[in-house]
């Protein structure tokens, strides 16, 4: 996100309440993270589906400590397969995109990163 971030994700973030977990940029760097430690991690995928074994085994992601959100529900339980096509769409569901706005905020340096960050928490925070 490059100078986004500041106003996409860092002042979002500062400022979330609720269950942080939930939040949408917890939970993009969440599905950022679940991506990353799939594909460069051999045997990271705990695919309960082919070895029939319960995902909370201490084995690949941790749906408990880092949930991922794809249904909107706030609940821990929900599985994502890595290696199914359907559910790794379905992430896109938590992703957080840098919108013109953002990058533009820093002409107004230093008050418009600032309030275009706030404007974005009190979005993430309805």
């Amino acid at each position: 996100m490059g100078l986004a971030y500041y106003p996409r994700v860092g002042i979002p973030s500062s400022r979330s309440n609720g269950v942080h977990d939930f939040h949408p940029v917890e939970q993009d760097a969440d599905r950022r993270a679940f991506l990353y430690f799939n594909k460069n991690v051999g045997g990271f995928q705990d695919d309960m589906v082919l070895t029939n074994k319960d995902y909370r085994d201490n084995k690949g992601w941790d749906f408990d400590r880092n949930p991922l959100n794809v249904d909107g529900s706030n609940t821990r339980d929900q599985y994502v397969n890595y290696l199914n096509s359907n559910d790794i769409m379905s992430l896109d569901k938590i992703r957080i995109r840098a919108k013109w706005y953002d990058y533009a905020s820093w002409i107004f340096t230093p008050i418009g990163p600032v309030w275009v960050g706030l404007k974005n928490a009190g979005i993430y925070n309805k």
